[in-house]
């Protein structure tokens, strides 16, 4: 409130998540390495990353789209991401989440190095 006047109004936004993968890995093929990376994980790159799948989990690569509902086995260079989707104002570190039958599971930070 300023004064009597309402300026905005808060809602919580509330999210279903599943606690089963704490310790879940994600395979990834970075800059041409296969690397095993858990979830709450930053990793960097400097080429591309890909992602492999994960059975039953449903991955979103936040500033990236495309016309498959499949976000995985795609190479992804810094060139292919949406700058303004990134956390950091440089445009250089991007979420990736993780979802299992539509609860979140987990999320891995990908930064991308020059």
């Amino acid at each position: 409130y300023y004064g009597n006047r309402r300026i905005s109004r808060l809602k919580a936004d509330y999210i279903n998540y599943t606690d089963e993968t704490k310790t879940k890995e994600v395979k990834f093929d970075i800059d041409d390495k296969q690397k095993s990376i858990k979830f709450g994980s930053l990793f960097e790159v400097k080429k591309y990353f890909k992602i492999y799948p994960l059975d039953g989990y449903r991955t979103n690569i936040i500033g990236f789209t495309t016309n498959s509902k499949k976000e995985t086995n795609i190479k992804l260079y810094h060139k292919n991401m949406i700058k303004r989707y990134s956390i950091d104002k440089n445009g250089q570190i991007y979420r990736i989440e993780f979802y299992k039958q539509n609860k979140f599971a987990g999320m891995i930070l990908v930064k991308f190095i020059r």
